[in-house]
């Protein structure tokens, strides 16, 4: 296990996903376009689930509203 969950302030909205703001480490969390659309403004708390992938050359994190979206 990875980083599995984060609650954090919407930081920024970005082309493929946001930046949120937790306790004043900005993650960037790639998501899909359907979880985009529904964002909440800058400045607004905001909890995702998470799955990390990570590899030789990088370590991407993807975010999701739900558990369930997460698991697919």
């Amino acid at each position: 296990m990875f980083i599995e969950r984060l609650t954090g302030i919407m930081s920024a909205t970005l082309p493929t996903g946001i930046i949120l703001d937790v306790q004043g480490v900005g993650y960037g969390l790639e998501m899909p376009l359907s979880a985009l659309c529904s964002m909440p403004g800058a400045g607004e708390k905001l909890n995702l689930w998470v799955y990390s992938l990570v590899r030789e050359d990088a370590i991407r994190l993807f975010g999701f509203h739900r558990f369930e979206d997460r698991q697919v």
